[in-house]
């Protein structure tokens, strides 16, 4: 379906479906198979569709939910909310808030002055400066790997191993039960319930703090600023 403005509303159809709406609202639920949907400027709302969702809209607010496979968004200056999502999501959107809940596969997102907050997934990758990240209840060992500049990262019960890189971050973690590695230039870096064996830190003018440490070796290098350290193991 191609249509240049107005609504497209597609609903109990058993096969793929493409829609190109240029600036108008697309809602598609009911769909047994692939939903690809192109659009600009516009609301989009996909729901209850078994196969893979591929959302390419740029300035728009989307709701994607109840999603029987892997979900693909390019986005800018907009909106994603998600949830009870059976598969991954990958999303690719600058100046973008990601908001997604209920994951039941790997999430990766790469913006630019973007948002993301998650709870529930297996793993997160994320890439972005400027962009601050709440993630919580992460379930797979892969647990989570981020860079990013300039933004507060909070993290909270983490099942796997935590890797955060870059600079200017505030960041705060706890409730994790993997190995934890952060590199990061400037601001702080709160830690608490930590429960792998290994945290590595190397950092420059970084307020350090890891309380109620369960493993056995902890590597600080931080040439300037505090830092603080409780360990409930001997430490090597």
């Amino acid at each position: 379906i191609t249509n240049r403005s107005g609504r497209v509303a597609l609903s109990n159809i058993a096969e793929a479906v493409t829609v190109n709406n240029e600036y108008g609202s697309v809602s598609t639920e009911y769909i047994q198979g692939n939903v690809t949907i192109v659009g600009r400027s516009a609301s989009v709302d996909a729901k209850s569709v078994v196969g893979q969702v591929d959302v390419h809209a740029p300035y728009s607010k989307m709701n994607i939910r109840d999603i029987d496979g892997h979900v693909v968004i390019h986005n800018q200056s907009g909106v994603i909310n998600a949830f009870d999502i059976q598969g991954d999501i990958t999303s690719k959107s600058d100046y973008t808030t990601h908001e997604f809940t209920n994951i039941s596969g790997d999430v990766s997102v790469q913006t630019q002055s973007g948002k993301l907050l998650l709870d529930g997934a297996e793993s997160l990758t994320f890439k972005g400066d400027y962009s601050p990240v709440q993630a919580k209840n992460i379930r797979s060992e892969q647990g989570v790997d981020l860079e990013g500049q300039s933004a507060s990262i909070k993290l909270d019960n983490i099942d796997g191993d935590v890797a955060i890189g870059g600079g200017y971050m505030q960041i705060g973690i706890s409730d994790i039960d993997g190995d934890v590695r952060i590199e990061n230039t400037s601001g702080s870096v709160t830690a608490d319930e930590v429960k792998g064996d290994v945290f590595n830190f190397n950092g420059e003018y970084v307020k350090f703090t890891l309380t109620n440490f369960h493993g056995s070796h902890v590597e600080v290098i931080n040439r300037s600023s505090d830092s603080y350290i409780e360990a409930l193991n001997n430490l090597t």
